[in-house]
């Protein structure tokens, strides 16, 4: 499931990264490591971007640039 899908309270685990995506060494140097969990806190009047909560702290990540993300576990928060 793509990131982009995710709602304000849900948090994912990253299984993986498509390191062919232009964004995914953008993602990884902010922490977005396969085995490692973000929440959706939040989005923009518009919805894009999106506010996460990664490794303690928030990030605004555009939802094309989460499309290099492939996430399982989704939950509420």
């Amino acid at each position: 499931m793509g990131a982009f899908r995710l709602r304000k309270g849900q948090t994912a685990r990253i299984c993986s990264i498509d390191v062919e995506h232009r964004s995914a060494p953008h993602l990884i140097e902010m922490g977005f490591t396969p085995g490692s969990s973000f929440e959706v806190i939040g989005a923009s009047p518009f919805g894009d971007p999106l506010m996460l909560r990664l490794r303690g702290y928030s990030v605004a990540v555009r939802k094309k640039d989460l499309a290099a993300l492939i996430v399982e576990g989704i939950a509420e928060a």
